[in-house]
């Protein structure tokens, strides 16, 4: 791998709890500012499903500060792209721009957080652009799927819940419920700010302070932890779509777990790119798919081993059927060195190519904090893929996969060509 500058990255944390991350790169002309907020959708009651997802949209739309379209104006002058997102386990505000404009994106961006307005007729408009959005992932299928196929995996659990909600949630809601739960989740001992560009760390920490240093520090909030091991099932939803959707998984080592690395390289070799085991099998020998991977979904305390394929329907079975035979050849052992290394040298490139410009390293920083409370460098990372062995990876497939059934969810016009349990066994 090649050579890279000492690391500059710091951690300051506040009297008052808040975190502040600082990564200066002089050798770029940017500078990123990245506000997370360790609250997301998991730690919603049912009855707020979606709430967290509704305060981002909404802090969109006006602060004590700023109107809607002086924010708008704002961001396009600055150059920038202010954005957001909701996660399961954490929200994230964002502004990439020009170095020379970090005081100006920094007040702007923590303006937004710390400041909403939460104008009851705005929460209408953007209530029916919510609404809008949900009708957008119904019609995108394996988008769907992959809602549908987790609330049957979290059952009962918020990691089941779909992030925007749902109609009756997202219709419950009021600008009342949002302020108060911003109130009281969006203070100091709940956020961090991750900066990473061209500027001095003693000037982020200054104005860091200046906005959320006189907030009160909170109890961070409680997570319930989802049952151990998922409810094995065979789900078929019939909907009028020209492919089948198919979503199958396991239960998998969490973010805690250093497992975590051995599991990632064994979905690289199994479903991560063009020379993996399902696409050359599925797509270059079968012709059965398009699109065919494997991903790892991970969280604190539960993790998720999907495999994704979208086929014709009369192909389901043989697909399942593949994908099952491929699973057992790593559960005896049976993948090469040559395998092993190429995963993990797609792994470390992709760490290193993902984290060269200033807003992924804020993001990339910021997030390590709000997940594992503290910071990981790009060297630490890249030795805990590249020890990963061929023993490592026989024995967590053993684990995983080992005399068990994989979960599955098919979603399309199935017909008699429904997914059925037994196709899901994993053979010896």
């Amino acid at each position: 791998m090649p050579r890279t500058a000492p690391s500059r990255l710091a951690r300051t944390v506040l009297p008052n709890g808040l975190t502040v991350i600082t990564e200066p790169m002089p050798h770029v002309n940017s500078v990123a500012v990245s506000i997370w907020v360790r609250t997301g959708a998991r730690h919603e009651p049912v009855g707020l499903n979606g709430i967290s997802h509704f305060i981002e949209h909404m802090l969109f739309k006006g602060t004590r500060h700023r109107t809607a379209r002086q924010i708008a104006i704002e961001s396009d002058r600055l150059g920038g792209n202010v954005d957001a997102f909701t996660m399961m386990e954490s929200t994230c505000y964002q502004i990439q721009t020009l170095a020379e404009h970090l005081p100006t994106a920094f007040d702007l961006v923590s303006d937004l957080v710390a400041n909403p307005q939460f104008d009851p007729t705005e929460m209408e408009r953007e209530r029916t652009v919510i609404l809008e959005e949900m009708k957008m992932v119904e019609d995108t299928p394996d988008e769907l799927a992959y809602e549908l196929f987790l609330g049957q995996f979290f059952p009962k659990h918020p990691l089941g819940r779909p992030i925007e909600g749902t109609r009756k949630s997202v219709k419950g809601l009021n600008a009342e419920s949002l302020r108060d739960r911003h109130s009281h989740l969006y203070r100091s001992g709940n956020i961090v700010v991750s900066v990473a560009g061209r500027f001095e760390s003693e000037t982020v920490v200054t104005l860091a302070e200046a906005t959320f240093g006189k907030q009160l520090q909170i109890e961070q909030i409680e997570e319930v932890a989802p049952p151990v091991g998922a409810p094995t099932f065979s789900v078929n939803i019939e909907r009028d779509f020209e492919q089948v959707q198919l979503f199958l998984g396991v239960p998998c080592p969490s973010l805690a777990s250093e497992d975590r690395f051995a599991c990632n390289v064994l979905s690289m070799i199994l479903g991560g790119g063009l020379s993996s085991r399902l696409f050359q099998k599925i797509r270059e020998e079968e012709g059965l798919a398009y699109n065919v991977y494997t991903d790892v979904l991970s969280y604190r305390d539960a993790g998720c081993f999907t495999v994704y394929a979208a086929v014709s329907p009369r192909n389901v079975k043989r697909t399942v059927t593949h994908i099952t035979r491929e699973i057992g050849t790593f559960c005896r052992g049976e993948f090469s060195e040559e395998e092993l290394s190429l995963a993990k040298m797609q792994l470390l490139t992709n760490l290193n190519l993902g984290l060269e410009s200033s807003a992924s390293r804020a993001n990339h920083n910021g997030q390590q904090e709000v997940l594992f409370n503290q910071l990981f460098s790009v060297k630490e990372l890249s030795k805990k893929i590249s020890r990963v062995t061929h023993s490592d990876i026989t024995r967590i497939a053993r684990e995983i996969f080992a005399e068990r059934s994989l979960s599955g969810l098919a979603l399309g016009r199935l017909g008699r060509n429904a997914l059925k349990p037994e196709w899901l066994s994993i053979p010896n």
